[in-house]
């Protein structure tokens, strides 16, 4: 978000300190329509959505709360997303990254999933493995949902193949001729096309498969979700560093000299070479405190 502050200016220099703020200007990038449903229907499909972004804490934590992320990397550089992931990955953890810009390129490369944006940037498109051609978030839930309906076809035409060659193979080869059991070689060669012919009738059932829409996806349980999304605690992270910003429900009425105030932010620094019992300072920011509280732990 860009702020622009006109001041109104006092040509004598014993009052300068009486200059005001007369207008501020905000530019922020609005969120998609479907930004809010696409990661509910993540969250309920047992996925972890974090946001990464280039813009300062304050835009990435308002952003964050309007469609329900509670994990924000702010002020992150294109580098560093793709330092991120390979952080992630190398927890053991599958990354899907879903950018568009040019910055987002090094990220999308390095994901296990790149998912590019078709009206974004050439780049990103080249580096990325799926392409969203219609500009909606809500595809990459499609997406996801399609890939695992496809991958467990395969699974079940592997078993069934399995289990056909099994029982076909050594009748063929002639292993229960002893017992009067045989086939002649044609009877083996229409079996082993039957085969084929199975998988790929198998395989056509992936046709019923049916691409969420936005109404679909919003039902009772979501709009319950939207209710309270303004209460979402947000942890915010700034560059990839251990300290973070973390906002706090408000447990007192507000007031001008109220340090619980609505608008509170907390900030807890942790040192990474400090062990767990260490003590860890922590920064209260208040906008109607002229100065931090600071405590100890």
């Amino acid at each position: 978000m860009l702020s622009i502050i006109a001041w109104n200016s006092i040509q004598d220099a014993e009052l300068q300190s009486l200059q005001k703020i007369v207008a501020i200007v905000g530019i922020v990038d609005q969120v998609k329509a479907d930004a809010a449903l696409t990661v509910w229907a993540l969250h309920k499909m047992g996925i972890k959505v974090t946001l990464l972004t280039g813009d300062n804490s304050r835009t990435a934590e308002a952003t964050a709360k309007k469609v329900g992320i509670t994990e924000v990397f702010a002020e992150v550089l294109p580098n560093q997303k793709k330092d991120k992931i390979n952080q992630l990955q190398e927890r053991g953890l599958k990354v899907a990254m879903v950018g568009d810009g040019v910055n987002d390129s090094p990220a999308l490369a390095t994901a296990n999933v790149g998912i590019a944006i078709a009206t974004g940037s050439d780049v990103a498109i080249e580096s990325a493995g799926i392409v969203l051609v219609q500009n909606r978030l809500i595809d990459v839930v499609s997406a996801i949902r399609l890939s695992k309906a496809t991958v467990r076809r395969i699974r079940i035409n592997l078993f069934f193949a399995f289990i056909y060659n099994s029982i076909g193979i050594p009748i063929a080869a002639g292993v229960l001729q002893p017992l009067g059991i045989s086939i002649q070689p044609w009877m083996a060669a229409a079996a082993m096309a039957m085969s084929s012919v199975s998988v790929v009738t198998s395989s056509l059932f992936l046709k019923n498969f049916k691409k969420p829409t936005e109404q679909s996806l919003q039902t009772p349980e979501f709009n319950k979700f939207m209710s309270t999304i303004e209460e979402t605690e947000v942890v915010v992270y700034k560059g990839l560093e251990e300290s973070f910003y973390q906002s706090v429900p408000t447990q007192r009425k507000s007031s001008p000299n109220n340090a619980f105030s609505k608008n509170r932010r907390l900030r807890i620094d942790r040192s990474k070479t400090a062990n767990k019992r260490s003590k860890r300072k922590i920064f209260l920011e208040n906008n109607d405190l002229e100065k931090d509280l600071i405590m100890q732990i």
